[in-house]
Order: structure tokens, then C-alpha cells, then sequence
């Protein structure tokens, strides 16, 4: 009687040795998300958000082509977003 651990490996070993690599993977990636997730703020209010965003694009070396992406997506916003946009801009205009 043969033992079964002398027998030769077949297809199913192959698939399981790979399967338990995967598996070893993912837990290697999901504990480095996990580690990144921990060093994020829990929380960013609304002040500090816009305080960042407006630091940002005064640091934005080319901030003619970040307003006309600003621009080019604001007119596919909503109209009714768009329109008031539209409005609080001619308001400010001292030409108009």
C-alpha cells in the first residue's frame, strides 16, 4: 500500500499553492491600506477643506489652465447650478 504523501503532485496542489499566494497577498495589501487609513485626519471640516483647496491653487504654477478646467466643468454642471454661477459672476462685474 502506497503512501499518500509520497504520491506525485497533481493539479489540484498547483491550484491550492496558488490560491494560498493570493491569499497571503491580499492580507499583505489590505494591512498597508489599513496602515495608510490610520495615518489620514478621521475628519477635515468644510473651512479647512476650502482653506487647502484655495492654498492649493494659489500654489498651482499654471493657474490659467486650472481655471479653465474649472470653467470647462462648471458648464457641464447642472443648469440651474450653472446659471447661478453665471449670475454671481455678472454681479461682480464692474462692467456690467
Amino acid at each position: 500500500m502506497s503512501d499518500p504523501a509520497d504520491a506525485p503532485p497533481t493539479e489540484t496542489d498547483g491550484v491550492l499553492a496558488e490560491l494560498s499566494r493570493l491569499k497571503a497577498e491580499s492580507e499583505a495589501r489590505t494591512a498597508e491600506l489599513k496602515a495608510i487609513a490610520a495615518e489620514l485626519p478621521a475628519a477635515v471640516g468644510r473651512r479647512a477643506m476650502l482653506r487647502s483647496l484655495a492654498g492649493d491653487a494659489l500654489a498651482n504654477p499654471n493657474k490659467a489652465e486650472a481655471a479653465r478646467r474649472a470653467w470647462g466643468r462648471a458648464q457641464r454642471a447642472p443648469s440651474w447650478i450653472r446659471h447661478r454661477i453665471e449670475a454671481g459672476l455678472r454681479r461682480d462685474d464692474p462692467t456690467a
